[in-house]
């Protein structure tokens, strides 16, 4: 895959794939009723508001977040078999402090 980088208030995450307890990976259409990706990159604008007072970034790089359903643009790397997506910094709903990207 191309390198990519998330532009301005962008945040490139890296959707999360879901195991069940015995160990088997869900189909991706169910996996994407979850909305749950690791933040692989934040661009140099996001969680700077000009209009809403913000005391920082409440997420960064390696975090599991949820997000919005159907926010952004999806990105598939073939080869790597992995799915990424480019979502707006606002679209982040949830944050899991205890669960980060290895």
């Amino acid at each position: 895959m191309r390198a990519v980088k998330a532009p301005g208030y962008n945040i490139l995450v890296k959707l999360k794939k879901i195991k069940t307890n015995s160990g088997i990976i869900l189909q991706e259409r169910t996996q994407k009723a979850v909305e749950e990706a690791y933040i692989v990159d934040v661009g140099p604008d996001a969680f700077k508001f000009k209009d809403i007072e913000c005391s920082g970034p409440w997420c960064k790089k390696g975090d599991c977040v949820a997000f919005i359903r159907y926010a952004g643009k999806e990105i598939t790397d073939v080869e790597k078999d992995e799915t990424y997506r480019i979502i707006r910094d606002t679209d982040i709903v949830a944050v899991f402090p205890e669960e980060s990207l290895s």
